[in-house]
């Protein structure tokens, strides 16, 4: 990825410090259920996607798909295992086309975002 490691490592310090801070037990168990609610809500239509990261960590996938929520960006979290590890991905679009996911990464890219295409399982 093309982001600068010490400013994601700020944002998510910065973010999860104060979430907890100030959450409750009530909003803690909120945001959980937000986070599994857009796991199941990803986006289901077009046979090709765009994967931007892929994390061990839910956390780490969860702060990533913030970061990028914040700055304007669909994204979405989906969940695989490979080997019996899970591993969560950081994904954008559903799209019907091979093409029209290139042309997405295309305008990604000049937004300093990489990724690759996935052909959805």
């Amino acid at each position: 990825m093309t982001f600068k490691a010490d400013r994601v490592a700020r944002y998510k310090k910065n973010t999860r410090s104060r979430f907890l801070e100030h959450a409750s037990g009530a909003e803690k168990a909120a945001r959980a259920q937000t986070e599994n609610s857009e796991i199941k809500n990803a986006a289901v239509q077009g046979n090709y996607t765009i994967q931007i990261a892929s994390y061990r960590a839910l956390e780490d996938a969860a702060e990533q798909v913030a970061y990028l929520k914040s700055k304007g960006f669909a994204v979405y979290r989906s969940m695989g295992r490979i080997d019996n590890t899970v591993w969560h991905r950081v994904r954008t679009g559903a799209f019907e086309s091979r093409r029209a996911a290139e042309k997405k990464l295309v305008k990604l890219k000049q937004q300093d975002l990489d990724g690759i295409i996935i052909k959805k399982e």
